[in-house]
């Protein structure tokens, strides 16, 4: 039964150690990106992120299979910090996806409001004449 349980967090620590280098190019592809279209607030709010996952990577101790290596979270009890971790990338992404909603949202309401000012500084744009009656 104990060999059973720790094959399978064995197997748990191998599924999340493959997407540990995926995380960390998308935060960096990220920041590069937000930086281009200079978005200076963002870029520096992501940087700190970006700058954890690059130091969590390479201070990983050599012989070790990852960041999540089962037999060093087992002999020095790093597993608390592993779950700390994870419930703080967890919060970061819960706000931060609220703020990217919130930007494009924004963005988006700015076009609509920018071409109807467009198409009101360009004439009339209901297209009516003057010979033309309406009525209610």
């Amino acid at each position: 039964m104990l060999l059973k349980t720790e094959c399978a967090q064995c197997q748990c620590f191998f599924y999340s150690q493959q997407w540990v280098i995926p995380k960390m190019l998308a935060h960096t592809i990220l920041l590069i990106l937000l930086l281009i279209n200079t978005q200076w607030i963002l870029s520096l709010v992501n940087a700190p992120m970006t700058m954890w996952l690059l130091y969590e990577i390479f201070t990983t101790p050599r012989g070790n299979m990852g960041v999540y290596d089962p037999t060093e979270i087992h002999n020095r009890g790093q597993l608390k910090r592993h779950m700390r971790d994870c419930m703080i990338y967890l919060g970061y992404y819960l706000v931060f996806f609220f703020i990217y909603l919130y930007c494009v949202l924004i963005n988006q309401l700015q076009l609509s409001l920018f071409s109807l000012i467009v198409s009101l500084l360009k004439g009339d744009p209901i297209n009516r004449h003057e010979d033309d009656n309406v009525e209610f």
